[in-house]
């Protein structure tokens, strides 16, 4: 608050004027009443007058602080709500996170459930048979091929080449080592076979082997899964033998 110039010389001639009527000296040299009662106004009236500043100015101080604090007031309230809007925006994103986790985890666990649901499945299904030829069947296989000519050319095929797949070739092959039927180069499947168990295929149902037929039935009659089929790019005195896994 600045100082208040005129103010203050006004109240310094209200005040110094009836003291210079009361003190200067007159020519009568004697001091009248009515200069005494206007001092003594100038002095109310300067006592008024200071009074009346100070409220001025103690009114003007409460202003000045309801004013501040009601800025700060209103400076705390927007930091206030935007902390708020942020506090909230967090807990948005938090929320999300943990939906896209628990998404997460439900996915994990039905691919787990269903994980274990094939592999019980598969622990309770039965085991694919086994299949070999015994002593007793392969003499059977060459009593009944002997009686036709030669095949001009054997080739295998073998697809899901496990173990099982392996060894069931291998005891077909003795046989026709036996008989001295001509090997061709073995063929292997790179894609899934599209048959399951085995089958004999010729370059069609008129011009093959005779013996094709032979090895056919009686390989049924044993108990194999056994398919036909044909293929044009053999000639009429070649067979192919594809094998697979049986499931």
């Amino acid at each position: 608050m600045g100082t208040n110039v005129p103010g203050i010389l006004f109240t310094v001639v209200l005040l110094l004027a009836p003291l210079i009527r009361v003190w200067w000296p007159g020519r009568s040299g004697t001091v009248k009443p009515e200069y005494v009662a206007e001092l003594l106004f100038g002095v109310r009236l300067v006592i008024a007058l200071f009074v009346f500043m100070f409220v001025l100015a103690l009114g003007h101080l409460v202003y000045s602080d309801h004013t501040e604090g009601s800025r700060k007031l209103s400076s705390l309230t927007e930091e206030t709500g935007s902390e708020s809007a942020k506090r909230k925006e967090l807990l948005k994103q938090a929320q999300a996170s943990l939906r896209s986790a628990e998404e997460n985890i439900k996915k994990k666990d039905d691919v787990i459930q269903e994980l274990t649901v094939k592999l019980a499945e598969r622990k309770s299904s039965p085991a694919p048979p086994v299949r070999r030829l015994t002593v007793q069947q392969r003499e059977r296989l060459l009593a009944a091929l002997s009686q036709y000519p030669k095949v001009g050319g054997v080739e295998f095929m073998v697809f899901n080449s496990g173990p099982e797949v392996l060894d069931f070739k291998a005891d077909i092959e003795s046989v026709f080592n036996q008989l001295g039927w001509k090997k061709k180069q073995d063929l292997v499947g790179l894609v899934p076979s599209p048959i399951r168990g085995m089958a004999i295929v010729v370059k069609n149902q008129v011009d093959h082997p005779p013996a094709a037929n032979a090895l056919f039935v009686v390989l049924r009659e044993m108990g194999f899964q056994v398919a036909d089929g044909t293929d044009p790019k053999l000639s009429a005195e070649e067979v192919r033998i594809v094998i697979s896994s049986v499931n």
